[in-house]
């Protein structure tokens, strides 16, 4: 039975209902939502007038098809946007058609009535989890563009003073928006557009995606974690360090060095083979063994997974901590744990320590692609 796979959306920053994996298969930006469809190996791009020329030009595709110049020429008058689609693989013989999970209803409906339709879940190509060279390429200077920019934020708050246990410089209190405006700023001159960048002090920095606000304060955890997307080849970077404004407490020292111990570990288990649940689940028992109790309900300790794919998306397959996922060569993975607690108890202090780095999956091991310090000597400023 002949089968088609078939994808919808727009590949630009900003567009309607993105496609990373239309981006992937061709290398096309274009803003409004496209039909993509596979065919026994070979590839199809749907567009309007409008884009038609430059897809031409850029497409990676088999051929590219002027929407408008098909409707006409086989005099169709369906307005539903998956008509010319469905026309075209009824004359291709095709009987079944795969689709991605998030694939519109109505256009998946309208498919049903004339195919067997079968929906896949994450992901959708199995190839774009393998990155190429090219691919670690952009992810590798993602992350050293992201080093730079932190390494701009810890120049500034090096010259800082501290007055009242909090941050200030020149006589003025330090908030968390200056400190995001030098990185994005930094960012944005080198090609990059900034993610909401994290950068959360206090009770602030107990809440894993809480993205900073107001006045940084002094001999407390900083979590400064940034994320952005090259505006070109769209790939992402990531990574996070805790940095202290002064001598930090004893009790955050231990939390700090527990959670770089846990981070470190993990990066030594990462190889291909390896059971990203067996990862995950060794961090949670090595902080419970370190006295750093779990409470999701409640919101301490280590409550998100261990980390997460990268490349298209900031946050794309595998989830390193999900059962049945077994790490392959070339993933490109965060390992990122972290301790969270909102509130004081006992010899825990209030606060959150969270530690990232983005390394590719090899046969015996895996290469980090980070190389920015996260001894804990070097993130007491």
């Amino acid at each position: 039975m002949k089968e088609a796979r078939i994808l919808y959306g727009s590949t630009m920053m900003g567009g309607g209902h993105p496609s990373e994996d239309i981006l992937w298969k061709t290398r096309f930006a274009v803003p409004d939502p496209v039909f993509f469809v596979e065919v026994n190996g070979s590839t199809f791009l749907f567009t309007n007038e409008l884009e038609y020329g430059r897809a031409k030009e850029e497409a990676k595709v088999d051929e590219v098809i002027n929407t408008a110049t098909f409707r006409s020429e086989r005099r169709m008058t369906s307005k539903e946007k998956a008509a010319v689609t469905r026309k075209f693989l009824e004359e291709h013989g095709v009987r079944r058609v795969v689709l991605p999970s998030d694939f519109p209803a109505k256009s998946a409906e309208f498919l049903r009535k004339r195919f067997m339709v079968r929906f896949q879940d994450p992901p959708f190509y199995q190839d774009r989890i393998i990155k190429t060279d090219e691919e670690i390429g952009y992810l590798k200077h993602a992350q050293e563009t992201v080093e730079s920019s932190l390494q701009k934020a810890i120049d500034f708050l090096r010259i800082c003073s501290v007055k009242n246990d909090k941050i200030c410089h020149e006589g003025r209190e330090v908030t968390a928006e200056q400190v995001k405006e030098i990185i994005n700023l930094h960012l944005y001159k080198n090609g990059y557009l900034a993610g909401e960048t994290i950068v959360a002090s206090g009770t602030q920095a107990a809440k894993p995606h809480d993205m900073g606000s107001g006045v940084l304060l002094a001999y407390s955890p900083i979590i400064i974690d940034i994320f952005p997307v090259h505006m070109e080849t769209h790939y992402w970077g990531d990574m996070t360090r805790t940095v202290f404004k002064g001598e930090p407490a004893e009790e955050f020292k231990k939390m700090y060095d527990t959670v770089l111990k846990a981070q470190t570990t993990g990066i030594k288990m990462v190889r291909a083979g390896v059971a990203g649940a067996d990862i995950h689940n060794w961090i949670l028992e090595f902080f419970e063994e370190s006295g750093y109790p779990r409470d999701p309900k409640n919101g301490r300790g280590f409550i998100h997974s261990t980390g997460h794919g990268l490349g298209l998306e900031i946050h794309e397959y595998p989830r390193i901590g999900t059962p049945g996922i077994i790490l392959e060569e070339r993933y490109a993975i965060t390992i990122e744990p972290g301790l969270y607690y909102p509130k004081a108890n006992g010899h825990i202090l209030a606060g959150g320590i969270r530690i990232e780095d983005v390394v590719i999956v090899e046969k015996d091991g895996c290469r980090n692609l980070n190389v920015f310090p996260k001894d804990l000597e070097s993130m007491i400023l």
